[in-house]
């Protein structure tokens, strides 16, 4: 059984669990580490008759990448070549990952673009100067651009919190994703680099909500099946069982007759199973 395949049953699989909710695939896009301007910040740094030139048109409409580029300094390191997206904002706000945290030593706080309370100072380093960027550095919260009409689909409201699965070789599910509906968007799922990591996010990837609530719920530890539950695992329950649990540890009763193709799904995963 090959990775397509698994995706294939996985998306199927998933609309089960979601209660037989429809679900619609959502092309999952990358964030990396990247800054965003004010026109105050942007000049300290590129100088007064500067402009900020446009380099490749961004998914979500009017956004786009430039071709200047930054540095970032904390305390304890620097980051070379960060990407600025335009158009310029009114406040400058700098989307990192925890582990770019980790390498400039400070403690940027996890919220939604645009939300900078309490966010972390850094200093930025232009062509042309310097700006001290206080209160500016976020970890951009997991969320999910639809059109009106997406969000009328998936009978998704703005600002409501859903849970969304992502398929692949390690399938993940991330719980407390926001979504943000606006005719100016395009259905997309914008996860970190961090993120990406953790469920193997590559060029094509698909996500789809598998749940859908008022608030953010904890990520729970998997429940163990009892031991009359689950007599036979077969490749639908296998791709099931992935796509609830997560990055979670697979629990089996020592009894449980476990088919071959459902082991294919677990190994493809790269889950551990474990008897008890």
């Amino acid at each position: 059984m090959n990775l397509s395949q698994i995706e294939a049953v996985v998306a199927r699989a998933l609309e089960e669990l979601a209660g037989g909710a429809p679900t619609f695939p959502i092309p999952v896009e990358v964030s990396a580490r990247h800054a965003h301007l004010s026109e105050a910040a942007f000049r300290k740094l590129f100088g007064q008759k500067a402009a900020l030139i446009p380099r490749r048109v961004l998914s979500q409409p009017g956004e786009f990448l430039a071709e200047q580029r930054v540095k970032l300094a904390g305390p304890k390191g620097e980051i070379s070549d960060v990407a600025v997206l335009g158009p310029l904002r009114p406040h400058t706000q700098i989307e990192l990952s925890k582990t770019d945290c980790r390498h400039l030593g400070i403690e940027a706080p996890l919220r939604l673009s645009g939300d900078v309370s309490g966010a972390a100072d850094l200093l930025v380093v232009g062509g042309h100067g310097c700006f001290e960027a206080t209160g500016s550095a976020i970890i951009p919260k997991a969320h999910l651009h639809l059109r009106p009409q997406d969000a009328a689909a998936m009978e998704i409201t703005d600002g409501m919190t859903v849970s969304v699965a992502v398929g692949g070789e390690r399938p993940t599910v991330f719980k407390g994703v926001v979504a943000r509906v606006s005719e100016d968007f395009s259905l997309a799922l914008h996860i970190d680099t961090d993120e990406a990591g953790a469920c193997m996010a590559a060029a094509g990837s698909l996500a789809y909500v598998v749940a859908a609530g008022s608030r953010a719920e904890p990520l729970a530890p998997p429940a163990r099946p009892s031991r009359d539950e689950r007599r036979l695992i077969t490749e639908s329950a296998a791709i099931a069982m992935v796509a609830e649990r997560g990055q979670g540890e697979i629990f089996l009763p020592r009894a449980a007759i476990v088919t071959p193709s459902a082991l294919d799904v677990f190994r493809a995963a790269r889950r551990q199973v474990t008897r008890y």
